[in-house]
């Protein structure tokens, strides 16, 4: 939830704006309670997402000549469908990260993996603002 374009973008949406994404895992990659947090605030700003993988975003949008219940039940079809790609998002993040750890243990392991080089220039400026008085935040 730390993405502040995402949310200076709901804070400044107006009710009913469209959201469109390329795909809904560069929306939702979250853990449960960030992602109904999230759909929490779409959803006080009515905001609708709208992405090509999900095929019932555009006509949950474009019912406007239908009928209530035919509304309702495209934009139910529409959150459901919505909740499901967000759920195959977070758990293909999270079995990404798993099988990378798994390497990289492997690598490490066959002494194959000697991990990120230090970054001298950067540790010198840093050591270089500390001696003028800066401080660091973390």
């Amino acid at each position: 939830m730390k993405r502040p374009e995402l949310m200076r973008l709901i804070k400044e949406a107006s009710e009913g704006d469209v959201i469109l994404v390329e795909q809904i895992d560069r929306l939702a990659r979250l853990s449960n309670e960030d992602w109904d947090t999230l759909k929490r605030l779409l959803d006080e700003k009515r905001l609708l997402v709208v992405s090509k993988e999900l095929p019932t975003s555009w006509p949950a949008l474009s019912s406007g000549g239908a009928d209530d219940f035919t509304s309702s039940m495209l934009r139910s079809v529409n959150t459901m469908m919505l909740d499901m790609l967000a759920l195959i998002a977070r758990k293909d993040y999270e079995d990404r990260r798993k099988r990378q750890a798994q390497g990289i243990e492997k690598a490490q392991k066959a002494g194959l993996y000697k991990g990120r080089g230090e970054d001298l220039q950067k540790q010198e400026s840093i050591e270089r603002l500390l001696r003028s008085g800066h401080s660091i935040a973390i």
